[in-house]
């Protein structure tokens, strides 16, 4: 799991330091190019916070071009 530092007290949105955390993590290269990241349920689970709190960090991750979101293939099972 990424260690992020979030201050629930902050005045800061959570969402905002999530992407925050992550955005340096990419920019100092602790996270390196095609390493990929916690899912959307790990964040839940382990910071305990909202589904909307982690899709709104990793949207604004997303569109500025500092992470890459795969589509799930799916695949029909015969009955």
């Amino acid at each position: 799991m990424i260690i992020l530092n979030l201050d629930n007290k902050s005045k800061i949105p959570l969402y905002i330091q999530i992407y925050t955390e992550i955005k340096n993590l990419i920019q100092t290269k602790i996270l390196k190019a095609n390493e990929k990241i916690p899912s959307k349920k790990d964040f839940i689970d382990y910071y305990n916070i909202s589904q909307n709190t982690i899709q709104n960090a990793l949207y604004l991750l997303l569109e500025e071009g500092y992470i890459l979101s795969l589509i799930h293939i799916w695949r029909c099972r015969r009955i």
